[in-house]
C-alpha cells in the first residue's frame, strides 16, 4: 500500500470514526452505511489529493485488494474510484 493511503486511512479514522467513537460513549448510535463510507473516503481523497490522483490512488487500492483476493475490498475502492471520476467533470 502507498504511503499516501496509509496517511489517508490514519487521517479518515481520527477525522471520521473518533468523532463517532465519542458519540457512542456519548448513548447515541451512528450508522454508516457502505454507500456513505464510500462518499466520506471519496470526498477526503478529493479535498487531500484532488479528483484525479484520488481516484487514481483508489484505483491502486483496488489492484492491491485483488491481489490479495480480496474482491469485495476491490469492489468498494472501484466505486470511491468512479465517485472521484464522477465529480471531476
Amino acid at each position: 500500500m502507498p504511503f499516501d493511503l496509509l496517511f489517508v486511512f490514519s487521517y479518515c479514522r481520527k477525522t471520521v470514526m473518533e468523532p463517532v467513537q465519542r458519540i457512542v460513549q456519548w448513548g447515541s448510535i451512528v450508522w454508516i452505511d457502505l454507500d456513505d463510507a464510500i462518499r466520506i473516503y471519496a470526498r477526503m481523497l478529493r479535498s487531500r489529493f484532488g479528483p484525479v490522483r484520488g481516484a487514481r490512488l483508489a484505483q491502486e487500492s483496488a489492484k492491491n485488494m485483488v491481489a490479495k483476493s480480496d474482491f469485495h475490498g476491490a469492489k468498494v475502492w472501484e466505486a470511491v474510484a468512479t465517485e472521484l471520476r464522477a465529480s471531476e467533470h
